[in-house]
């Protein structure tokens, strides 16, 4: 398992029922072992195999270069493996049907894809008011975008059901902040909130945010998906501070 927050020696992590003590002390981000391991056992982390244990590791110990060793033979075999798993998984994915869902199934996240003085007073408010209409519906929603939240961080936290800071999951719909960069990127935006400047109201855009949401849960395809998201990609911040421990996880599938 993944450390979400710092840890010293002696600390009991509890997961699953069970519970066990942290062997050293511990950064975040830093893996550790959840059950003993013996030499050569696989490790696996976020469901993907990434090496073996080269001697007995006990649960609660850390998990690093010190006693991990990889399988793949180097970097150039990383990543073909990489590569060959991409594509299995792909396959995987293709073969899986759509199905509806209702909307207290979702869990709703935003990831910051760069802001500018627009995003402030577009995007940033209507996806707040989309999301406040969806927990009402019933969805979990997760906000990734707190490090621009200057001086609001107290007004989050008090609303927020926890503090943790989710990852962010296909399917992607894309709200622009700036009118213009919407106008020329308009076939990988879905949503132009910029137009909230003198061509459209909060609620309008709000509304408009709920759409692909909606249809999602139907089974529709974002303009992201449709184009097998090769035109955007996600990238991850952390955040290493009291407030914010945890950094975002990716669960990939796993091949049997």
């Amino acid at each position: 398992m993944v450390a979400a927050c710092a840890l010293a020696p002696g600390d009991v992590v509890e997961i699953d029922g069970a519970g066990f003590a942290v062997a050293g002390a511990m950064t975040i981000g830093h893996k550790l072992a959840r059950r003993a391991l013996a030499p050569g056992e696989k490790v696996i982390k976020y469901g993907a195999n990434i090496g073996h244990a080269m001697a007995a590791i006990p649960p609660g110990a850390h998990i690093h270069t010190h006693n991990l060793a990889s399988d793949a033979g180097g970097t150039r075999k990383t990543i073909a493996q990489g590569r060959d798993w991409v594509a299995w998984a792909q396959e995987q994915l293709a073969s899986v049907a759509p199905v509806p869902m209702r909307v207290e199934e979702l869990f709703v996240g935003t990831v910051c894809g760069g802001s500018d003085g627009t995003s402030g007073i577009t995007a940033n408010p209507a996806m707040g008011l989309a999301f406040d209409q969806l927990v009402v519906a019933g969805a979990a929603c997760i906000f990734e975008g707190t490090g621009e939240l200057i001086g609001c961080e107290f007004h989050m936290q008090r609303r927020a059901a926890t503090p943790v800071v989710g990852s962010a999951i296909s399917p992607v719909i894309k709200v622009c902040a700036n009118p213009e960069i919407f106008r020329r990127l308009e076939d990988d935006m879905d949503i132009d909130a910029g137009r909230m400047e003198g061509r459209g109201t909060l609620d309008e855009v709000r509304s408009e945010v709920l759409g692909p949401v909606l249809d999602c849960v139907k089974g529709g395809l974002t303009k992201s998906e449709a184009m097998g998201h090769q035109e955007f990609i996600l990238t991850y911040k952390s955040f290493e501070t009291p407030a914010l421990p945890a950094r975002p996880a990716c669960f990939p599938l796993q091949r049997n």
